[in-house]
């Protein structure tokens, strides 16, 4: 937008609502800090309910078993991939 615009809306801002117009700034703004809360609130729900059914779908229950737990270097299997080899040049 262009300043002379801005200025434009300002004026016919102040000329429609005159002295209310900072209550009704005020009154938007809540209105938006209501908005984001409730669009926070819904996000918040939503991973809670994707994290529930995807923990109960998992083996059970969300808590691995302590015999599951590895405690020594020992226990650990070592996982190894195949050693990359270049094609060889003709």
């Amino acid at each position: 937008m262009s300043p002379s615009t801005v200025i434009v809306i300002l004026l016919l801002g102040v000329l429609l609502f005159g002295g209310r117009l900072p209550e009704i700034a005020r009154d938007i703004g809540k209105g938006f800090l209501e908005f984001q809360h409730g669009m926070n609130e819904w996000s918040r729900e939503a991973k809670k309910t994707v994290f529930d059914e995807n923990s109960s779908s998992s083996s059970g229950s969300a808590k691995p078993a302590e015999d599951s737990i590895p405690t020594t270097k020992a226990d650990v299997q070592e996982t190894s991939a195949p050693k990359f080899e270049p094609p060889p040049e003709e």
